[in-house]
């Protein structure tokens, strides 16, 4: 049955990968009026979301910013696709890295990196980082159900010399790496919301407090990594630009909280353009689950 449905859906995504920009973006206004208008797809967990993250904006404001994020998120979805088959050249073209320079430092000086990132953006083509830096990119993921499209996503996320490495085997393969000698930046989207029973860390995110998943810093201090928030811009459609920021050039020597600094820098970046941050998902789930006697950190 796996097999079935990847015969299926996969020339269909392959031809939409290689449709022109301008067309592809055609379909996207299609499917954004039919999801929002008519379907509907979450529409109220994002304005739920945006309640909860923007208490001081009425509710005008929160369903412009809603649709804002449904026409953007419709993009995304075909820039995904579009991600099976775009040239090198196209995508450093719509894709810029503002300062790897600091990357190159760190590299130069022979430190390894956890770089932090989020769903905001066009978080897949991160995949063109391993053309600008001198490092070898890892990025963490979680293995698919059906095989066949599981191996369609390491394909597209290794293109460009890339390192696809299982969630669960994330430390083991660090190990491994270290002890050999080698460098690599180990990209972490760390703004999921995680299973409240297998979390013990706490923290404000909008202002609210919820479960973190702090895997970055508990990596970066366990091995004295270099730490980089990826602060992204989107310029226009299909469009994008990213800085590095460094959070901490030598991780078990930090004073400040990696993982409370990076949700800084992540609000931030979410309160400039509200809109192209993911809110499809149940962002706040466990806001009522917060430890008894937790104090705030921020």
């Amino acid at each position: 049955m796996q097999r079935i449905s990847f015969l299926l859906i996969f020339p269909i995504l392959w031809m939409i990968s290689k449709l022109p920009f301008r067309f592809l973006y055609v379909f996207s206004d299609f499917v954004f009026f039919l999801n929002y208008y008519i379907v509907g797809y979450r529409k109220s967990v994002v304005l739920s979301n945006l309640r909860i993250a923007f208490p001081e904006k009425d509710e005008q404001e929160l369903k412009v910013i809603r649709k804002k994020f449904y026409r953007h998120f419709t993009d995304i979805i075909f820039e995904g696709v579009k991600s099976i088959s775009v040239s090198e050249k196209e995508i450093l073209k719509r894709y810029a890295y503002k300062n790897t320079q600091v990357l190159d430092r760190l590299y130069d000086q022979n430190k390894s990196v956890i770089l932090l990132a989020s769903h905001y953006g066009n978080w897949e083509w991160i995949i063109s980082l391993s053309l600008k830096t001198k490092h070898t990119g890892y990025a963490t993921y979680t293995q698919l159900k059906n095989i066949f499209f599981d191996t369609l996503v390491k394909k597209i996320r290794t293109r460009f010399g890339g390192v696809c490495l299982r969630s669960e085997n994330t430390i083991k393969n660090i190990i491994e790496k270290t002890k050999l000698g080698e460098k690599g930046i180990y990209l972490l989207i760390s703004d999921q919301s995680p299973h409240v029973g297998k979390m013990n860390y706490w923290s404000e995110f909008m202002n609210i407090t919820v479960p973190i998943a702090n895997g970055g810093e508990v990596i970066a201090k366990k091995f004295n990594f270099a730490v980089v928030y990826m602060n992204t811009t989107k310029i226009r459609r299909g469009y994008y630009k990213s800085e590095f920021i460094p959070i901490t050039l030598s991780a078990k020597k930090e004073e400040v909280n990696i993982t409370d600094k990076y949700l800084e820098l992540l609000e931030n970046q979410i309160k400039n353009n509200p809109e192209f941050y993911l809110w499809s998902h149940k962002r706040f789930k466990h806001m009522d689950k917060v430890p008894e006697g937790y104090k705030k950190r921020r």
